[in-house]
């Protein structure tokens, strides 16, 4: 079943838990969908949700941001911003509150991600994503000169910081578990 997170097709009450992974950054309206997820949740029920933290801690992240913008003069394709935009814990702990969680714990998760080829890494963080839409729409030879170039930058960070094998840190998120919603 698909559903949007702002209007959840379900009765109030209904859930012991909602669960969202990687999923909550997406969200237009995050303050309604924590209403919506907090609707459909039974008495001490659970919402558990994950999100990247901010880019300037994922440097495979913000490298594919830097080396795709450079491509542009003017109206470079934004997307890796937004996954990385919903990461302020008092933030987050005010919308929740604000929807009527209670009890809301965070925790800050580094994990490590791995890869034999930079140029795997390179492709998956072009093509694996909406940015490759994106620059498509703009300049479609762009996206052969993004992997040449993106396959060159992965493996020189890597050269300096990590193992052959080791794609490196694909840098923190944070989980969030939030419960007892009195309703």
């Amino acid at each position: 079943m698909e559903a949007d997170a702002c209007d959840l097709p379900f009765h109030d009450r209904k859930f012991d838990a909602v669960v969202c992974q990687f999923g909550t950054m997406f969200v237009p309206d995050k303050a309604l969908a924590a209403r919506e997820a907090y609707r459909v949740l039974k008495r001490d029920g659970v919402f558990l949700f994950n999100v990247w933290d901010a880019l300037k801690h994922n440097k495979l992240g913000e490298l594919a941001h830097r080396t795709i913008t450079s491509y542009f003069k003017k109206d470079p394709p934004t997307f890796y911003q937004v996954p990385f935009s919903y990461h302020n814990r008092t933030e987050i702990r005010r919308v929740l509150k604000q929807a009527g969680f209670r009890e809301i714990k965070t925790e800050v998760i580094a994990k490590i991600g791995k890869a034999t080829r930079a140029k795997d890494v390179a492709r998956g963080l072009v093509e694996g994503d909406p940015v490759a839409v994106a620059i498509a729409k703009r300049d479609p030879s762009l996206l052969r000169n993004y992997q040449r170039d993106g396959r060159c930058n992965f493996a020189s960070l890597w050269k300096t910081k990590h193992s052959r094998t080791d794609a490196g840190n694909c840098g923190p998120g944070l989980r969030l578990r939030i419960s007892n919603p009195v309703h």
